[in-house]
């Protein structure tokens, strides 16, 4: 299946390998991951579900693949990047505009002041 490109990006998947087209790493890779997380800043649950979609495509391409490593390669690195968009249910200014700069730290705390387990971002 074909998905619409999201922004102008020399960083894009080259299938059925899924390597990044700019720089040969895993797709989506380090750039395009920096670039994804403010181009979805409003509706973080849309890029969710367009790597979710690339997941599945990935495990078509890749039958061979473990899938865990696919779910980490295409959502798990979203899911903790959405929970960083927001800061005590507060949107946390990512994004070219805002001055800020994307980290994989910032996180929502649990309810009961619990804290995520480790989970790296890339």
């Amino acid at each position: 299946m074909v998905y619409p490109a999201y922004g102008s990006t020399t960083h894009s998947p080259i299938r059925p390998t899924w390597k990044c087209a700019g720089c040969s790493e895993a797709w989506p890779c380090l750039t395009r991951r920096e670039q994804l997380v403010p181009e979805f800043l409003n509706n973080p649950t849309s890029m969710i579900m367009l790597m979710g979609a690339y997941f599945i495509d990935a495990c078509e391409d890749l039958p061979d693949a473990p899938a865990g490593v696919l779910h980490a390669q295409f959502i798990g690195w979203a899911r903790t990047a959405v929970r960083g968009m927001y800061v005590n249910g507060v949107r946390n200014g990512h994004g070219p505009s805002s001055g800020m700069v994307y980290t994989s730290t910032a996180r929502a705390p649990l309810p009961g002041g619990e804290d995520y387990p480790e989970q790296s971002l890339y």
